[in-house]
């Protein structure tokens, strides 16, 4: 099934929404931006103001449906934005209260939504110059404020770079980390009396290709889902995601191509689960048939707020499905 967002009805879109002009942002109340939801197939998620000419990455959601925190890359500048329900709608994105100045992405929360996770070049609280490598922060929520960024501790923090940070119901933290021989592992750290312990690498059914990274795992830790390269099925080489099922055993499966229907989007690689379990959103590209000719002229300032309105072809957006087709893969025992 084509999903295939021509520009002449998105040229339109623009002319009403005005995109993200201060004055026009339009009022979005409800769950999920006040998206209507996604059904069995793909939809472009929150157009025009998720998914822009940006080239969006990953989003998530609080537990409680009240704020949205997504990052973007500009140019080689990773930073992550905010929206959050004040007076019944959602605010105007702005970049994060602890972002805009070092490299910041992949923002995971914590399951009772008190902590945000994320990965960043930020230097220490006594250093000036950003760190030579990723490692994992987090932001505390106190009285509905997010307090300074706080780095976690050497176990984590205390080889090599490490982003893209996942965590289930019971605070276990999934992330990928790099090792000695420069291989990028999937591994994950468990919470254990409040202190995070030291990382173990995931199962070689995961780990199975030289670098594991921007994974997401489901809240209650029954599967997990990870962008993977060059495998045979991959037109172009590009990447897929994939999902290994964890059974009673604590057993992992072998990597299962999540589907077509997710793959002809030109899939990216940031995948991440809602925190009631219902929803996968995942970055692609979105499809785009070019025109030749649109109804108006447009001017320097339209081509500005069209650079806001819609998906570039070239860049990613977010996409989301209903999670349920998910667990309908899982091998039989």
């Amino acid at each position: 099934m084509s999903r295939k967002i021509k520009l002449t009805f998105v040229f339109l879109l623009l002319l009403l929404m005005k995109s993200f002009a201060q004055t026009d942002f339009p009022v979005l109340t409800g769950p999920y931006l006040g998206q209507s939801p996604p059904s069995d197939n793909p939809k472009l998620f929150a157009l025009g103001v998720i998914s822009t000419g940006f080239d969006t990455e990953h989003c998530t959601f609080s537990p409680d449906g009240r704020e949205c925190f997504y990052s973007i890359q500009i140019g080689y500048f990773e930073t992550i934005l905010w929206m959050r329900v004040l007076d019944g709608q959602w605010t105007q994105p702005e970049v994060a209260p602890f972002c805009g100045k070092y490299y910041t992405g992949f923002p995971s929360f914590h399951p009772d939504g008190s902590k945000l996770f994320f990965h960043s070049f930020r230097p220490d609280s006594n250093k000036i110059e950003p760190s030579d490598k990723a490692r994992i922060w987090y932001v505390e929520k106190t009285n509905g404020t997010w307090g300074e960024p706080k780095l976690l501790g050497p176990e984590i923090n205390g080889k090599g770079s490490v982003s893209g940070p996942s965590l289930t119901k019971d605070g276990t933290l999934y992330f990928a980390q790099w090792q000695d021989d420069k291989r990028e592992l999937a591994v994950k750290s468990e919470l254990i009396n409040g202190v995070y312990q030291k990382p173990t690498p995931l199962p070689k059914e995961i780990n199975a290709t030289e670098s594991q990274f921007h994974f997401a795992i489901s809240p209650d830790e029954s599967f997990l889902i990870i962008p993977i390269g060059r495998r045979d099925e991959i037109a172009g080489g590009g990447r897929n995601y994939y999902v290994s099922f964890k059974n009673d055993k604590n057993e992992w499966s072998e990597l299962i191509d999540i589907g077509e229907k997710i793959r002809e989007l030109k899939s990216g690689s940031f995948p991440s689960i809602s925190a009631d379990g219902k929803y996968f959103f995942f970055q692609a590209r979105a499809s785009i048939e070019f025109t030749k000719q649109v109804e108006n002229e447009f001017n320097y300032a339209d081509l500005k707020n069209s650079l806001l309105s819609n998906p570039a072809y070239d860049r990613g957006a977010i996409y989301w499905i209903k999670a349920s087709f998910i667990e309908e893969l899982r091998p039989l025992e």
